[in-house]
């Protein structure tokens, strides 16, 4: 009985710090009303190798049409890659990889790929990506990247192609 006590007295002792810890938490909220995003449907965000978080905004029935954004902790940066038409895709994934390469997967738009200088589109009239229509991606190291597409399943980029 001595024993039972005792757990149940380490028990809500371990508990309660936790619950009051996160009593602390604080939320900033960023929105076209108080922010230079440039919607407020994020579809998509990651953080580069360099610290600065990269989002993708898609059209938000207030008007605000999609885009592609790095926040450096500062300010924001919208990026128009020439490579997407907000209107018929939108962003739906974005990774960095081990070089700091930025990976955008889009829905009905390919792939980009940001290499720091250079956008690079992957799509079905120019590459042998069998879908336009990208889900996910997952870099597996430098030179694999795997993206998941809507309907014709696994495709992996191997450096070079």
């Amino acid at each position: 009985m001595q024993k039972k006590k005792v757990q149940i007295l380490l028990s809500i002792l371990l508990i309660v710090p936790c619950i009051t810890a996160a009593q602390n938490n604080t939320f900033e909220i960023f929105q076209t009303g108080n922010s230079e995003i440039p919607s407020n449907n994020i579809t998509a965000v990651t953080q580069d190798k360099s610290g600065s978080y990269w989002f993708g905004f898609g059209n938000d029935g207030d008007g605000n049409t999609g885009a592609l954004a790095k926040f450096n902790g500062t300010g924001w940066q919208i990026i128009d890659t020439g490579l997407i038409n907000f209107e018929n895709s939108y962003i739906t994934d974005i990774e960095a990889d081990d070089l700091n390469n930025i990976y955008i997967a889009t829905f009905g738009g390919g792939v980009i790929k940001y290499d720091g200088t250079k956008f690079t589109l992957f799509d079905t009239t120019n590459s042998d990506i069998p879908a336009n229509d990208i889900l996910c991606i997952a870099v597996e190291n430098t030179d694999k990247i795997w993206f998941g597409s809507y309907w014709e399943g696994l495709i992996k980029l191997e450096a070079g192609e």
